[in-house]
Parts: C-alpha cells; structure tokens; sequence
C-alpha cells in the first residue's frame, strides 16, 4: 500500500514520508518503554503492598499472642494479690499488696485495649450472643472503678433502673469493657465532684435496648478535640504540663464496640464543667 501511494519522484515528500514513518516508530518504542515501566512498577508496587500486609499480619499476630501470653502471669499476680490481702498481714504489707494488685489490673486493662484494638482494627472480632446479668457486670466495672478512684477518692454514684430485665442477650465482655472504658475515662479526667453511671432499659419491638449513661464533672473537652474524640491515640491536652496516663485508645475502641453491637453513641460536653456519654 504504502509503496504504491506514495509519491518517490519528488526528494522532498520522500524525505518527509520517511521522517514521519521514522517519527512513528520511534514514538511506539517510546511508548512500549513507557508500558514497560509501567507495569515493572505496578509489580513492585504490589510486592511491596503484599510485604506490608504481610508485615502488618504478622505484627497483629505477635500483638495477639504477646497479648494472650501477658494475661496468664497478669492473672496469677492479681489473684494472689487479691488473696494476700484478705490475710493478716501487716498495714505495711497490706498497702504494698494493694499497690501490686492496683498495677496489675491497670496493666491489664492496657494489655486488653491492645488486643480490642488490634480485633477491631482488623475486623476478627467476634461477638457472642448469650443470656447475662446486667447487674454482675456493673458490680465488676464499680469494683475496677473503685481501685482506680483510690487516689482521686471521687463520689461515684450507680443508678439502675429497677425494671431491667434479668436476663439480657448480647456478649457481656464486650458491654463490660465498653462501660469499664468509659468510667475509666471520666475518672481520669476529673480531679473533683464525681461520676454517675446510669443504667436503663428502653423499650423496643423486638425487646429493649440498653442503655448507659456516664457522666462526669471533670475538665471536659473543646469543641476542637471533639471532632477527634474516636480517632486512635488522642487525648485532650489541657496545657502544655498536663500528662495524662493511657494509650488514647479508649474511646476508639469504645466507639467501635458500639458500632459492633449497632448501637449508638452521644457525647455532650462542656470545658470545666464535665461530660456525658450516653450509650444505646
């Protein structure tokens, strides 16, 4: 085609047939270079990706197990601790024994919002729908709360709706460590006045929801902060001194547990005045 359409008499257009047809192929090398690049870099691209979930799982999976392997002597020092103090034993001892038994429930309770959060963040958190006690559930958050109120000695009041049924159905660990962060929460971030935990029912077609109310007189939060309430790892500061203890993870894992459940979560606050979270 080409040899019979194109002009060879005049040097000119020869010249300029042969600089485009030189143009075009030069143009398809570039061009298949380019490609080229292209996907040897999409491969490294995915290489790398592929390392970095590879690295991420298996840091969630030494999170997970170190996790589990803490518990285990955590569990035996608490509850030798807890034995010992119920001895006789000197007001010395007796002290000392509290503060072990203090330190290892905290440590705990750090080690728990860990592995939370490393189930939440990877979406292998289960939830177990079973009959439970509200009442027991409260009385072992209260009883954490009054180890971490020791120091603090703020008022905590408990308010239970007195026609909550008996038997409720949901997983009561997670509602446990829902609430426990919470309490933990506003214990922390107030230093006079105390704490209200409420616990109610409301009614449903399908049953009741539950419902929980923590309210504190603390520092509360700017309307800045709240906007970052849920993220991982913040925490409010109030000045350039003020060092609170805690990882920032509470109120993620907090939110997502209520997320997990399909529940709802509020959060009214006012600086220097106090905060309420109410759960359903």
């Amino acid at each position: 085609f080409l040899l019979d359409k194109v002009n060879y008499d005049n040097p000119v257009r020869e010249m300029e047939f042969f600089m485009q047809f030189l143009a075009i192929i030069i143009l398809e090398l570039m061009e298949n270079k380019q490609l080229k690049n292209r996907i040897q870099h999409d491969m490294e691209f995915n290489e790398t990706m592929r390392e970095l979930e590879d690295a991420k799982q298996a840091k969630d999976d030494f999170m997970a197990n170190i996790s589990h392997e803490i518990r285990t002597p955590l569990n035996s020092i608490i509850g030798i601790g807890s034995e010992l103090l119920d001895a006789k034993v000197d007001d010395t001892t007796k002290e000392q024994l509290y503060d072990i038994t203090v330190a290892g429930r905290n440590l705990m309770s750090l080690v728990s919002d860990i592995l939370d959060f490393s189930e939440l963040e990877n979406d292998t958190m289960e939830l177990v729908e079973e009959p439970y006690n509200i009442t027991s559930v409260i009385n072992d958050v209260v009883n954490m709360a009054h180890v971490w109120n020791k120091e603090k000695n703020l008022e905590i009041i408990v308010d239970c709706e007195a026609d909550i049924p008996n038997n409720l159905l949901g997983d009561s660990q997670k509602i446990y460590r829902m609430i426990l962060n919470l309490i933990n929460n506003a214990i922390k971030f107030t230093d006079a006045g105390g704490v209200i935990l409420f616990v109610g029912a409301r009614k449903e077609p399908y049953g009741i929801n539950l419902m929980v109310k923590v309210k504190d007189t603390g520092i509360g939060m700017s309307p800045e902060f709240m906007s970052h309430l849920f993220d991982p790892f913040s925490q409010e500061k109030v000045d350039a001194r003020s060092v609170f203890q805690g990882t920032g993870l509470g109120m993620s894992i907090v939110k997502s547990l209520v997320d997990k459940m399909n529940g709802t979560i509020e959060v009214k606050s006012e600086q220097n005045v106090g905060t309420t979270f109410t759960v359903t």
